[in-house]
């Protein structure tokens, strides 16, 4: 986990340059996930009112089952300190949940990819929004660069799997 550590660190040392550089970084990883949030709703309300339940079971399901059944049992099993609680860093963020996976890797990751099938552009866009986030939050002090891969990772996966469960469900 040598390569962890080094690409963990290089990110990091991004942080504490000066204040407009905190202020960017603070805004992407504490900030953007509110704008994809808010995206999600906006995303959803022009939908068709006939596909809108479908939307959101199919999109919205495999986000809430990767980052609040998946996430916690992962870290039940493996509970990772955070980078600063190991590291001798300062971060900008500190949470108190162990570090891997990345909850919000997870979540908005399966929240992108579930959102392809009805939008490629859109769930793309998620998809972006959902790296990024979880990269600042590397440069940030609050995940090592494995967090936010298997995060991503595994947002990927659960959605594959929620919608083909889903998908077998409603056929």
């Amino acid at each position: 986990m040598e390569w962890d550590l080094y690409m963990s660190s290089v990110l990091h040392a991004l942080a504490h340059r000066n204040k407009a550089t905190d202020f960017l970084i603070m805004a992407i990883a504490s900030y953007l996930p509110y704008a994809i949030g808010i995206a999600y709703v906006t995303f959803v309300f022009l939908t068709p009112t006939t596909h809108r339940a479908s939307l959101i079971a199919l999109t919205l399901l495999p986000a809430l089952f990767a980052r609040f059944i998946v996430t916690p049992l992962i870290r039940a099993l493996y509970a990772r300190p955070r980078p600063y609680e190991t590291l001798p860093i300062t971060p900008l963020i500190r949470v108190q949940e162990p570090s891997f996976p990345s909850g919000h890797a997870i979540f908005f990751t399966a929240l992108g990819v579930s959102l392809i099938p009805f939008s490629t552009v859109w769930g793309v866009v998620f998809c972006v929004g959902a790296i990024l986030t979880a990269i600042f939050r590397v440069v940030a002090g609050a995940h090592y660069v494995s967090d936010i891969i298997a995060g991503i990772t595994l947002g990927v996966l659960t959605s594959h799997v929620t919608i083909l469960v889903t998908g077998a469900l409603i056929a």
